[in-house]
C-alpha cells in the first residue's frame, strides 16, 4: 500500500456539505489548491483517524479572535483549510486518494 503523508492525498478527506448535511468529496481542484465554494465547513476525516476538524476550528478561532480580522482577506477560511489538509502525518489508515470515489468508496 502506498505511503500517505498528508490528508490531501487521503481518500477518507470529506467536507461536510452545509446545505444537504452530506459528507461530500473533496474534489481534485480544491486538493491541489484553487479555492472552494463556501457551502462546506471544514475537514473532516471519514473514519475520523486524526482530528482534523478540531484543527481546523481552533485555527479559525483564533484567526477570529485575532483584531484584525476584519481586515483578513476573502479566503481565510479556505486558507486555514489548505493548512490543516497540507500538514505533514503519520497515518496508518490513510488511503490513496481515487478521484470521483466518496470517503464512504474509498472506505468499503
Amino acid at each position: 500500500m502506498e505511503k500517505i503523508d498528508k490528508c490531501r492525498d487521503c481518500g477518507f478527506l470529506a467536507l461536510r456539505n452545509s446545505e444537504t448535511n452530506r459528507l461530500d468529496e473533496v474534489p481534485q481542484f480544491v486538493r491541489d489548491g484553487r479555492p472552494f465554494i463556501h457551502r462546506w465547513a471544514g475537514p473532516i476525516c471519514y473514519i475520523r483517524a486524526l482530528p482534523i476538524t478540531e484543527e481546523f476550528k481552533t485555527q479559525a478561532e483564533q484567526v477570529k479572535n485575532q483584531n484584525e480580522f476584519q481586515s483578513q482577506k476573502k479566503h481565510w477560511r479556505w486558507k486555514i483549510f489548505k493548512s490543516v489538509i497540507d500538514v505533514d502525518r503519520k497515518c496508518e489508515k490513510a488511503r490513496k486518494y481515487l478521484p470521483e470515489y466518496t470517503p464512504r468508496e474509498h472506505y468499503e
